[in-house]
């Protein structure tokens, strides 16, 4: 369940300090561990309350009209904090400004869903804590924006590359009641989730441990595993991948798995053979480049 994406500024001065600060969501969603299946969503689309906190610490100055970002803060004072009620994946939700020592705004404050994006403060929730999607101010680029709606699992995404990274981002599942994580994935590029909405067989955790056994560096360094799953993403269409020596055969069934229950729904494997390996710009891949 969603909520309009409007934005929606909350304003607060250097007088409201007077009458209290923090606010907290009237949602109620359980606290994430930073990317686990199975979040459970609690009151999924409820209005969060923002805080009534307004300039603390040195600060003297009035809170923007919006979310600052990344904006500067100088002239009004190192400690200002302001809160601001933002449209997030989850819900309405209030996310903590704080105007630091050098000058900037930074984002913060409690969450509770992993992954939670809110598009007009530009943060995401991890660790329990909104963290800003950009690293620093000005110094190279966030991973591209969730996109609004849950992507179906194995459709194309932005490639993961050094300048932009891969955006992970947080769902509702369709039944309204669990939380879901899912990434771009090079093998494609394409959308992986954990596994937490019913029916997902894209099974995140096994293309994350795939991806991380990749490297080589001339072709013997390479081998072919074979899955039984119904994962829908695989290097070739015979159910099988292609990683390094490094990579344990026996891990990379365990995790395929997972992917039982989905085979209920049954799956379909090409009659190909597996193409022999090859090591291309230091990864293993197939050699017909399929």
């Amino acid at each position: 369940m969603k909520t309009s994406r409007k934005r929606l500024p909350f304003v607060v001065t250097t007088a409201a300090v007077l009458s209290g600060c923090g606010g907290n969501s009237d949602g109620g969603a359980s606290r994430g561990d930073g990317g686990s299946a199975g979040v459970s969503v609690g009151g999924m689309g409820g209005t969060s309350t923002a805080g009534e906190g307004g300039s603390s610490g040195s600060g003297t100055g009035e809170c923007p009209a919006e979310a600052p970002r990344y904006l500067g803060c100088l002239g009004v004072g190192a400690g200002t904090t302001c809160d601001y009620a933002v449209a997030c994946q989850s819900s309405e939700q209030t996310v903590r400004f704080t105007c630091d020592s050098a000058g900037y705004w930074q984002a913060g404050g409690n969450c509770d869903l992993p992954y939670d994006y809110c598009a007009d403060a530009d943060v995401e929730c991890r660790g329990g804590d909104w963290t800003p999607r950009h690293p620093e101010p000005f110094v190279g680029n966030p991973p591209p924006p969730c996109p609004a709606e849950k992507p179906a699992p194995g459709s194309s995404c932005a490639d993961s590359t050094l300048e932009w990274g891969s955006p992970t981002c947080g769902y509702s599942c369709p039944n309204g009641t669990e939380w879901t994580v899912g990434s771009c994935h090079a093998s494609g590029p394409v959308w992986a989730f954990d596994g937490a909405c019913a029916g997902d067989c894209s099974n995140a955790p096994l293309l994350a441990y795939v991806e991380f056994k990749r490297s080589c560096k001339k072709v013997s360094d390479c081998q072919i595993v074979r899955i039984s799953g119904c994962s829908t993403i695989t290097d070739h269409c015979s159910g099988t991948f292609y990683v390094n020596q490094s990579a344990d055969p026996a891990e990379i069934r365990r995790l395929d798995q997972d992917l039982e229950a989905c085979q209920a729904a049954g799956c379909t494997r090409c009659g190909q053979p597996a193409p022999a390996a090859a090591c291309v710009d230091n990864r293993c891949v197939p050699a017909d480049g399929s």
